[in-house]
Parts: structure tokens; C-alpha cells; sequence
């Protein structure tokens, strides 16, 4: 009688700890900040940079966000999971770098590539 007392406490406990942590399940990512640069010069830069940029996952009760004291989650340990594949560094335009989180969770932010001609344009040296 003692032990199935005993397992039956387990039980409990279990059952109670599962649903504490049902609440902290992530359905969702979001832009916390975005990335240090978001603009690129054709010819001077090479590949994306994602430094200075963080995301936030959203658990299940949406009140209680991941945000590891609101700096979020940093993107430069997103590596494997950015999509900047789409953008084109050699041609100018507007392009949206996706970002990917098991199972199907994404969110995105833009970059815009310039010529040099452009950028002196804006600067004001043309």
C-alpha cells in the first residue's frame, strides 16, 4: 500500500511539472531587433551580416516572451537557420533575409544593396 502510495505521488508531480511546462512551449518568432547593417554597397560587401540583430520567441501563453532581458535571442546563433540565400549582392534592390525555427516558425527583415553610384548620390557627392 506504501509504495503504490509512492508511485501514485510520482505520478502526480509528473502530471503537475508537464503542464507547468506546457505554457512555455514556443508558437512563434518574432524581430526583436534587427541587424547593426542593413545596407549594401555593390562591390564593397560580400555576404550578409545578421551582428546587432535578435529575435523573440513567443511561448504558448504569448504573455511570457523569451526575450533574455529584453536583448532577445541573438541572431549570429541563428546561423544555420537564416535564409539570405534570395539576396543578390550584386544587384541593387530590396531583398528579405528570412529566418527559420522548427517546425514552421519564420519571420524576416529587409536589406537594401546600392551601387557606389548610388551611395555617392545620397551622400551628396554627385
Amino acid at each position: 500500500m506504501k509504495t503504490f502510495k509512492i508511485v501514485i505521488c510520482i505520478v502526480m508531480v509528473c502530471v503537475f511539472l508537464s503542464a507547468c511546462d506546457w505554457g512555455l512551449r514556443v508558437v512563434g518568432i518574432e524581430m526583436n531587433t534587427y541587424p547593426d547593417k542593413l545596407f549594401y554597397v555593390i562591390g564593397i560587401d560580400t555576404e550578409v551580416d545578421v551582428y546587432g540583430g535578435s529575435v523573440t520567441f513567443i511561448n504558448l501563453e504569448n504573455r511570457n516572451r523569451d526575450r533574455s532581458g529584453e536583448r532577445g535571442y541573438p541572431m549570429s546563433r541563428l546561423l544555420g537557420r537564416i535564409c539570405a540565400r534570395d539576396v543578390d549582392l550584386n544587384v541593387e534592390g530590396i531583398y528579405s533575409v528570412n529566418i527559420f525555427w522548427p517546425p514552421d516558425f519564420t519571420t524576416s527583415f529587409n536589406v537594401q544593396v546600392i551601387s557606389i553610384e548610388t551611395l555617392k548620390y545620397r551622400v551628396g557627392l554627385i
